[in-house]
C-alpha cells in the first residue's frame, strides 16, 4: 500500500453520534439498547437448538451530565465506537441490575456482536430470518437495530410502554428508584402498570403471610405433642417424646417456613422499590367484607419483624 494510502474505516456511529448530539441537552435521561441474535446450542450429539425468535436485550439508563460534550466517536478503532457520558448509569441484561457511578457507557462493535448498528439484525435461523423480512415489507413487524439511543423521559417511557422487551417498564421503575429520580410524571400506560404491579406484590405478600401463619401453628402442635408423645397427621402418627424428636420430625416444615421467609423479603424489597411503605393505601378486600388492611403500616410492619431495613 502506497504512503499517502489511509486504511479506510468505516464510520459506524458517525450519523448516530450526530442524531444523539442533536437531541441532547445537559443532564437530561438517556436509555440505550443494545439486541444480539445470539445463537444458544448443545453440543450434545451435535444437537443444534434453534436461537430464540425474540433478540437478547441489554439495557443501559443514565443521566447525561451538565456540560459538553455529551459523547464522542472513536474513529481510529478498527472497529468504531462511541461513548456517552453520564454521571451515573444502571445497567440490565435480562436478570439483573448493575449501578455504576462515574462510569460512561462505551459501545463499538464487540460490544454489538460486531452487527453493524446502521442494519436491522435477523434471527441466525433461515426460516425465521425470512418470516421476519416478510413481516417488515407486510408492515407487521418493525426492524429490529443492534443499537438504538433515546433521549429523554418522554420517550423513553413511550419506548418502555410500547416496547415488547420484557421487562422494559419495570427497568425504567427500577432506574427512577436507584437513581432518586423523583420529579419526573409518569403516563397513565405506566401508571397502570405501575398499581397493578403494587396490587400483584400486596397479594404475593398476603398469600405467603398466610402459608407462615399455618407452617409456624404447624410447627407449635409438633413441639406440644410432646405432652403425649404422639403427632397425629393425615391419618397417620409419630413419636414426638422431646424436643429433639420435634426437632427432627418438623425439619421439613423448618425448611418450607424458611423459603417463605425468603420470598416474603424479596417482595418487601420490590414493595419498598415501590414505596408501599409510604403512599396513604387502604386496600379493602370484596371477598372479605369490612376487612381492610392499612398498607404502609402493614409492610413496615414486616419489614421491622424480618429485618429488613426501609429507605
Amino acid at each position: 500500500m502506497p504512503q499517502s494510502e489511509k486504511l479506510e474505516v468505516p464510520d459506524y456511529f458517525g450519523k448516530i453520534n450526530e442524531k444523539f448530539q442533536a437531541e441532547t441537552s445537559p443532564n437530561e435521561a438517556v436509555l440505550v439498547v443494545v439486541k444480539s441474535y445470539r445463537e444458544e446450542g448443545c453440543t450434545l450429539h451435535r444437537v443444534r437448538l434453534l436461537p430464540q425468535l425474540a433478540p437478547k436485550v441489554h439495557l443501559y439508563f443514565g443521566v447525561l451530565r451538565d456540560r459538553e460534550p455529551f459523547s464522542v466517536v472513536d474513529r481510529k478503532n478498527i472497529f468504531g465506537g462511541i461513548t456517552i457520558f453520564v454521571t451515573q448509569c444502571v445497567d440490565w441484561w435480562g436478570y439483573d441490575f448493575r449501578l455504576r457511578k462515574g462510569k460512561p457507557i462505551s459501545l463499538s462493535l464487540l460490544n454489538l456482536d460486531g452487527n453493524n448498528p446502521n442494519k436491522p439484525i435477523y434471527s441466525s435461523d433461515n426460516d425465521w430470518e425470512h418470516w421476519q423480512v416478510k413481516g417488515e415489507k407486510a408492515g407487521t413487524k418493525k426492524p429490529d437495530f443492534p443499537l438504538e439511543i433515546i433521549v429523554g423521559h418522554e420517550k423513553i417511557q413511550a419506548y418502555c410502554a410500547q416496547s415488547k422487551v420484557l421487562g422494559a417498564i419495570d427497568f425504567y421503575l427500577k432506574v427512577l428508584c436507584l437513581l432518586r429520580i423523583t420529579h419526573v410524571k409518569l403516563p397513565p400506560a405506566i401508571e397502570e402498570y405501575k398499581q397493578k404491579e403494587k396490587e400483584r406484590i400486596l397479594s404475593e405478600i398476603l398469600e405467603l403471610v398466610d402459608e407462615e401463619e399455618k407452617l409456624i401453628r404447624k410447627i407449635k402442635g409438633i413441639y406440644d405433642s410432646k405432652k403425649s408423645g404422639q403427632y397425629y397427621e393425615n391419618g397417620g402418627k409419630a413419636v414426638v417424646e422431646d424436643d429433639d424428636d420435634a426437632f427432627v420430625f418438623s425439619l421439613g416444615q423448618r425448611a418450607d417456613l424458611g423459603e417463605i421467609r425468603d420470598g416474603i423479603r424479596r417482595l418487601l424489597k420490590k414493595a419498598l422499590e415501590f414505596e408501599m411503605d409510604k403512599l396513604s393505601w387502604v386496600k379493602s378486600f370484596d371477598e372479605k367484607p369490612g376487612f381492610l388492611i392499612n398498607v404502609p403500616d402493614f409492610i413496615r410492619g414486616l419489614c421491622s419483624r424480618v429485618k429488613i431495613q426501609e429507605k
